[in-house]
């Protein structure tokens, strides 16, 4: 199984503490830690690590975060030839503040990852025509993303589209992917519904199909998720555990989903892997670290009753 991804490549500044300062307060900390992140290289290494081949196209700057991001990658085993290195912005960053119920705030900066130019999907158009999956975020510019996508389409490659960071986006984006992954907030931003409740997150995949959204499946966190596909739906409970870090679980979530989709087609079967793979990483430090293997997600998904 072959999995191209086009997104950001991010490294992660993370401070845990126990509650949130107030706005112009100052509190220690309890750790720190520069970790690889972006929501292109973490569901790469979600799809690596759930037994797929991985190609990631993405941007770094040339600077020692570059190689952070880099080296992780490489170590994981995702192919980053085709990983574009710009001379005009620094490696992308994000800034995570932590607290003590798992909760996270995130302040990004794009850097590099807005300096993918359109032309280097050209220039990997074979990776991306030739996989068996094409999986895209839009945290890099939407004008990539959309060409992606469209090489994709062209060559009847399946696209997975997790519409994160939340923003508006238009309707044939949705009309592109055969999955579209929002999870609470982006719901909220594409549809306008809050899919706090199983009734909320039905109406809501409801809008995102009239929009174009094929196979749509909402994300709720602890929740669960919700999932509409060939006029069939299900709500896949969640799974309880005791969170440590979030950061990164829909990525997670994202790269078991495609992984697990491929094998077997089934698109609720694949979900509830995916639930599996985001409740064991939410338990570990580290967007990329914190992923579960393939073995992990296969020996817990045994111990559930609906397995």
């Amino acid at each position: 199984m072959n999995v191209t991804v086009v997104g950001s490549i991010m490294v992660d500044l993370v401070a845990h503490c126990g509650r949130y300062p107030a706005r112009g307060e100052t509190m220690a900390g309890e750790s720190f830690a520069i970790v690889p992140g972006g929501k292109g290289a973490n569901p790469a290494v979600a799809c690596m690590r759930m037994g797929c081949a991985v190609t990631l196209v993405g941007s770094v700057g040339k600077d020692p975060f570059a190689e952070i991001a880099l080296a992780f990658l490489a170590q994981s085993g995702v192919d980053t030839d085709r990983v574009y290195r710009t001379n005009s912005s620094r490696t992308g960053t994000a800034f995570i503040v932590i607290d003590a119920s798992a909760e996270n705030t995130i302040l990004l900066m794009r850097g590099a990852n807005d300096d993918l130019p359109v032309d280097v999907l050209e220039r990997s158009s074979d990776r991306i025509a030739g996989a068996d999956a094409l999986l895209v975020q839009l945290e890099i510019s939407l004008p990539v993303v959309e060409r992606a996508m469209a090489i994709a389409r062209r060559a009847g490659v399946p696209i997975l589209l997790d519409p994160a960071p939340a923003q508006p986006i238009p309707d044939h984006f949705l009309a592109l992917a055969d999955f579209v992954t929002p999870n609470e907030q982006e719901t909220k931003t594409l549809t306008g519904i809050d899919p706090l409740t199983p009734e909320a997150a039905a109406a809501a995949a409801d809008a995102l199909h009239r929009r174009g959204a094929r196979q749509v499946i909402i994300k709720r966190g602890s929740k669960g998720c919700l999932v509409s596909a060939g006029g069939q739906r299900q709500n896949i409970e969640g799974i309880p555990v005791r969170p440590i870090d979030t950061v990164g679980a829909g990525d997670c979530f994202a790269g078991a989903l495609i992984s697990a989709w491929l094998e077997t087609r089934d698109i609720f079967q694949a979900c509830r892997f995916a639930n599996v793979a985001a409740a064991l990483k939410v338990q570990r430090s580290g967007a990329q670290s914190g992923v579960p293997l393939r073995k992990e997600v296969d020996e817990w998904l045994k111990t559930l009753p609906e397995n």
